[in-house]
């Protein structure tokens, strides 16, 4: 008898140690941390394409060269106060959009048609830079690991050689350069400052119906420069649920 209550007791014992580990991996799978930070954007889209196409001009079968380069410059004017949470390792951000964004917008473009016997016609486009400010840009961690920058909007800029972009199919968006973060690299890190990185880099074809043949080349690529609000590190709040 006495036997039999020393195994069920030790049993209970087994029991009571199972169900507390049980319970304190719920607890930490729930956790719940928070840490605020002052974030900063900056980047470049290149986008730039050379094509070739036919067009009649009466008598004259004229072939048509072209190029053309786009060159958008941004940067954040002051920091985006964002309130970060890490909840089991995916982060979620509020706001979830980096703003107060500047640029500069730079095209240029040329193109010259020739037909045997007839006149050949050059167009060229001045260099021009157009600025910007007011931009903005969503932020998301929409899987865990992976970080992505939205499409950069901004007040709409003259282009005088944008008739081109229409070419391909690719947009030269922030988008195209996803990165990769961690909660550990956040919320783990004493530095001050932590800079999370995304480049894109595609050379595509062009083809009818728009052009007979051509290019169209897409660099993307930008820094967040994350900087906690208390300068010891990260400014932490966490919670066990």
């Amino acid at each position: 008898m006495e036997q039999s209550l020393t195994v069920r007791s030790f049993c209970l014992a087994i029991a009571a140690v199972a169900a507390a580990g049980v319970a304190a991996s719920a607890s930490s799978s729930d956790s719940v941390s928070r840490a605020s930070f002052a974030v900063s954007l900056r980047g470049t889209i290149d986008q730039s394409a050379d094509y070739k196409h036919h067009t009649q001009q009466g008598e004259c079968p004229y072939v048509y060269s072209g190029r053309w380069h786009n060159r958008l410059e941004f940067h954040s004017a002051r920091p985006t106060r964002l309130v970060v949470t890490n909840r089991s390792g995916r982060l979620r951000f509020s706001p979830a959009e980096i703003s107060a964004l500047r640029g500069k917008l730079t095209t240029q473009g040329a193109g010259v048609a020739k037909a045997p016997g007839c006149e050949t016609v050059v167009s060229n486009c001045v260099k021009r830079a157009d600025t910007f400010r007011g931009g903005r840009t969503a932020i998301a961690s929409r899987r865990r690991g992976v970080f992505v920058l939205v499409r950069l909007r901004y007040r709409q800029l003259m282009r005088p050689c944008g008739a081109g972009e229409s070419l391909g199919g690719t947009k030269a968006d922030l988008d195209l350069a996803p990165s990769r973060i961690t909660a550990s690299s956040l919320f783990g890190s004493s530095r001050r400052r932590i800079a999370v990185t995304g480049s894109y880099v595609s050379d595509e074809d062009l083809g009818p119906p728009e052009v007979d043949s051509g290019t169209l080349k897409t660099r993307v690529s930008w820094t967040l420069d994350f900087i906690p609000s208390n300068p010891n590190g990260p400014g932490r709040e966490t919670r066990h649920r």
